[in-house]
């Protein structure tokens, strides 16, 4: 913002003023799996989910960013 209004194209800072949040002390740790349970649970689940389970945990993918070309297969297509 100091470019801006040095260069003329704002005539005062916005966030001028502007008191961020005191942060946070401590630092959570994201829960995780270790590889014996996350096998002990895939093992328990039927073979379309387990390989499910499996992508999703070995490339870091989001529940949405699996289930998306799964859905995407099942909707009907629009007649030519």
């Amino acid at each position: 913002m100091f470019c801006a209004v040095r260069y003329g194209l704002l005539v005062k800072n916005p966030a001028e003023g502007v008191r961020l949040p005191v942060p946070k002390s401590g630092r959570r740790t994201k829960p995780y799996v270790t590889q014996q349970p996350f096998s002990i649970s895939v093992d328990l689940i039927a073979e379309f989910y387990a390989t499910m389970l499996y992508t999703a945990a070995y490339t870091g993918l989001r529940p949405s960013e699996v289930i998306a070309p799964i859905r995407a297969h099942m909707l009907p297509t629009k007649p030519a």
